[in-house]
């Protein structure tokens, strides 16, 4: 009795190079995604790094200061990270750190020019804390370890999400020190939010470091809350890889048996 023809494989609905392609694009954005949204939470400079502790304190006492410092930091960030990426390991070895601060203190001067000609009452405000962004250990730290040893697009995307962290927690810190300290919350002279009583002790040092201290608390607790639900996630995960596993391995036993009997 001649064998039956053996049937034809059936095709997929998607083509294998389309699977792949999307497969791929799929790596690539969560890649590069994570490179943006470190630095919010899982790496933010202030709360887990614990670094930029002097602009934190001192602008902080209104809307206004924090969103001017937080915009000119990631300007001056994300352009100098690209362009030591891009010079890469081109730099003179023995000059690194010169190279990186002057770049720094460029974009620095850069923006500062700008603010000055666009938004003068907002450089003034910052006062001596804008320039010192050009020696910002955030700054230097990360383009020294990280962005000269990484590709641009890298390098940009880390650089922009340090950066948002940085000046999200501003801004919520400032939100917090000027509405409790004045009883409201103002964004260029108009009243966002107003409260009756004020607190003048939220606007000093001390009200800054409780605040500040009372964040890091709630940024860690988040932090903990969701590295257990990623651990819960992916032993959920483990275990129900394991039980098809194991029903695979089992229906496979059963055909082996049934072909043993016939």
């Amino acid at each position: 009795m001649a064998e039956d023809e053996e049937e034809p494989e059936e095709e997929p609905l998607i083509p294998k190079p389309i699977t792949d392609k999307v497969k791929a694009g799929y790596h690539f954005i969560t890649d590069y995604g994570s490179e943006a949204t470190r630095g919010v939470l899982k790496n933010n400079p202030l709360f887990v790094l614990l670094l930029g502790f002097c602009p934190a304190l001192a602008v902080t006492t209104t809307l206004d200061n924090a969103i001017a410092m937080g915009a000119a930091f990631a300007v001056v960030f994300v352009a100098s990270a690209t362009l030591i990426s891009t010079i890469g390991e081109q730099a003179p070895k023995d000059y690194k750190k010169i190279l990186y601060i002057t770049i720094v203190a460029i974009f620095t001067t850069a923006v500062s020019i700008i603010m000055q000609r666009d938004y003068p009452n907002h450089l003034e405000n910052l006062s001596i804390y804008f320039p010192l962004i050009a020696v910002n250990c955030i700054i230097l730290g990360r383009v020294q370890y990280h962005s000269n040893q990484t590709s641009p697009p890298r390098a940009f995307l880390d650089a922009l999400g340090l950066s948002a962290g940085f000046s999200i927690i501003l801004i919520v810190i400032s939100s917090i020190r000027e509405l409790l300290g004045t009883t409201q919350l103002t964004l260029n002279s108009e009243i966002l939010f107003q409260i009756t009583h004020p607190i003048p002790f939220f606007l000093l040092a001390p009200g800054a470091l409780l605040t500040i201290a009372l964040l890091i608390a709630l940024t860690n607790i988040t932090n903990t809350g969701i590295q257990k639900l990623q651990q819960i996630l992916k032993e959920r995960k483990e275990k129900k890889e394991a039980e098809r596993k194991k029903l695979e391995e089992q229906k496979k036993k059963e055909e082996e048996e049934e072909g043993e009997k016939k």
